[in-house]
């Protein structure tokens, strides 16, 4: 096709509510997308505008936003304004460093992790080998991080996430900024308009586009004219940095181009002349700062007289580099009524909405006329069927007069049936109520029966183990009733022992009294009878009754030495006569106690050999017992690991 010979250019700003980096770079976004993502991506109501046969004609390239905030001459500006500022207002508060510093400490981390990796063999060629700065910073590390790899390794992870200088500047520009814009600005760049680049109808309605594929169609060379644009723009602006570009080929209209742009300037111009700054930088990024630092007379209060000024400029440029590429001079004054591509977008999509609304009218009218000549259609046919309807009505009053009286007859008939059938459908309730309830009935037996299958199933599954665990918990049971039995038994053979022990002890006491009393008794009929054979035999004996008292009251030797002397006299002889004489007469009364004594002793060795034979008896005849009842309930006790559990 034949290039216009004029065309239009525009340089705008980008609207605020759109170029999103995802879609304005989306030729390199998509190819890292599934195709699930993809087609989500390209189905957005704000997307539908794109041709997808057309997106991989664009053309992206971009840098990191961190390589402009991380440059030389931004470091030296903000070190310069960190010297000025206590730390609580310092760019970083002590903790970020520049760019060189970042780098010199993980690379002294990692010579350190190199080295201590080494044999010792190889360590100290690895050190010869290090400049001394090297060798000094490997020191330092060393010193600083501690001498465990994994102690390094966390360094140098920590190191990796520090930031630089310009990473916290950039971080403090973004919180400022908050919801109020982006740290770049975006522009749209474009020549010509859709009329130059399709195949437009009477109405203004794009019909096809040229072949965007063509090396020398008007698509591809508007490409070149932007390509040549771009090639000259950082001589024009030294000051706004171009953080990334992207050609759009792939939409209707016009190719055009996006433009994303970072301001890089001066805080003012006292500042830019080399005085002292007083509120931040002496770098500052902005738009109106780039602006003013390259010459634009930028008012505050009306920054758009700045813009305007450079627009014009960046017009003029665009211009001559379409008239190099393609030859194609400016179109001055406006070609159509929109200001730019933006309106133009919007006026197309009204447009294509309005219509739609027509298409949808047409539409209906179209189902309109339609339904009127069905209707006509229908009306002949029902004025036929008037006619022959209006005889039918005759027949049938006829025939319903003769039907009228056929009914009444059967009316009656029908009164005595419906009777009939409803005591019939009372009946029938009744028989279903009870089939109900016996198919309950029977729901519930066989969920018991189900039940108990169950039970039986599991039991001849573990019917050894529940046999062996029946026959364990009986013999246990049995156990216990017989350990139970016998300290029943033995409790109460205790207690009928110590019953019968102290009955014995107080019997026994009462003899030892008596005993003692006998012998009391003794011992005073053996002094009565000693003192009796000493009065018999004096020659005066009421005297000698007188001083045998007197020797019964005696309480000390020389009373009764004296009482003697007088009741049996002087001599010697005739008191172990009357001694003798005395025992002689007490000497059956003596037998006598001897007997009793030893009948007490027998009794009571008697009684200790009874009480131990009582003794070993009682846990004879509780093991017997015990043997008895066991082998009584033996039989019950396999009658019930035979059967199994009750089911």
């Amino acid at each position: 096709m034949a290039f216009p010979t004029s065309m239009t250019v525009s340089v705008s700003k980008g609207n605020k509510g759109e170029g999103s980096l995802a879609h304005t770079h989306r030729k390199e976004v998509l190819k890292k997308m599934s195709k699930e993502k993809q087609e989500a991506f390209l189905s957005k109501k704000e997307h539908t505008h794109i041709k997808r046969e057309y997106i991989d004609l664009n053309e992206d390239a971009s840098q990191n936003i961190m390589d402009l905030f991380n440059s030389p001459a931004m470091e030296k500006s903000l070190i310069e304004y960190n010297q000025g500022k206590r730390k609580s207002r310092q760019i970083g508060k002590d903790e970020a460093l520049t760019c060189e510093e970042k780098k010199k400490q993980l690379q002294a981390v990692e010579n350190v992790q190199s080295f201590l990796r080494l044999p010792k063999k190889d360590q100290q060629a690895f050190l010869d080998n290090l400049s001394k700065e090297d060798k000094d910073a490997c020191f330092v590390a060393y010193q600083t991080y501690g001498s465990s790899l994994r102690d390094l390794q966390k360094a140098h992870t920590k190191l990796e996430h520090t930031d630089t200088l310009g990473e916290a500047y950039y971080k403090k520009l973004e919180k400022q900024k908050g919801k109020k814009g982006k740290l770049y600005s975006e522009f749209v760049i474009q020549i010509g308009n859709a009329a130059d680049y399709n195949k437009i109808s009477d109405t203004g309605e794009i019909l096809e586009s040229y072949d965007r594929r063509d090396p020398q169609g008007v698509w591809q060379q508007a490409k070149q004219v932007y390509r040549d644009y771009l090639k000259n723009f950082n001589k024009r602006n030294k000051a706004l940095a171009i953080q990334g570009y992207s050609i759009h080929m792939d939409e209707e209209g016009a190719p055009h181009m996006h433009l994303d742009l970072v301001g890089i300037g001066f805080r003012n111009k006292s500042q830019a002349r080399g005085k002292t700054r007083k509120n931040g930088p002496s770098i500052r990024i902005g738009f109106n700062s780039a602006l003013e630092a390259q010459g634009f007379k930028v008012d505050h209060e009306r920054p758009e007289e700045a813009f305007s000024a450079w627009q014009a400029q960046e017009q003029e440029a665009l211009a001559d580099s379409m008239k190099r590429v393609l030859g194609v001079e400016r179109k001055l004054g406006k070609t159509n009524n929109f200001e730019n591509i933006h309106e133009y977008k919007e006026y197309k999509a009204k447009e294509a909405e309005e219509r739609a609304r027509l298409a949808e009218l047409e539409k209906k009218k179209t189902e309109l006329t339609n339904s009127v000549k069905d209707l006509e259609a229908k009306q002949a046919e029902a004025q036929v069927d008037l006619a022959k309807a209006t005889q039918l009505v005759e027949d049938a009053n006829n025939y319903v007069a003769s039907e009228k009286a056929k009914i009444a007859s059967e009316r009656v008939q029908l009164e005595d049936e419906k009777k009939t059938l409803k005591d019939g459908q009372k009946a029938l309730e009744h028989d279903q109520k009870a089939f109900k309830a016996k198919q309950d009935e029977e729901g519930d037996l066989d969920v018991r029966i189900e039940t108990k299958k169950k039970a039986l199933d599991d039991y001849k599954k573990n019917e050894s183990a529940y046999k062996k665990a029946i026959r364990k918990q009986v013999e246990k049971d049995f156990e216990e009733k017989v350990q139970a039995d016998q300290e029943a038994y033995l409790n109460q053979v205790n207690l009928e022992y110590r019953q019968r022990l102290d009955r014995e002890k107080e019997e026994l006491v009462k003899q030892k009294k008596a005993f003692r009393d006998q012998i009391k008794a003794f011992v005073t009929t053996f002094k009565r009878a000693y003192i009796q054979a000493g009065v018999q035999s004096s020659a005066d004996p009421s005297v000698a009754s007188e001083w045998a008292e007197a020797y019964l009251r005696s309480k000390t030797p020389e009373d009764r030495d004296k009482a003697e002397s007088h009741v049996f006299g002087r001599s010697p002889i005739a008191r172990i006569k009357a001694f003798v004489k005395a025992v002689k007469t007490s000497l059956s009364e003596v037998q006598e106690l001897e007997d009793l004594a030893d009948s007490i002793d027998s009794d009571f060795t008697r009684e200790k050999d009874r009480i131990k034979k009582l003794n070993s008896g009682s846990e004879k005849d509780e093991k017997d017992s015990h043997n008895k009842t066991r082998a009584k309930r033996a039989p019950q006790r396999q009658k019930s690991a035979d059967y199994g559990p009750e089911l």
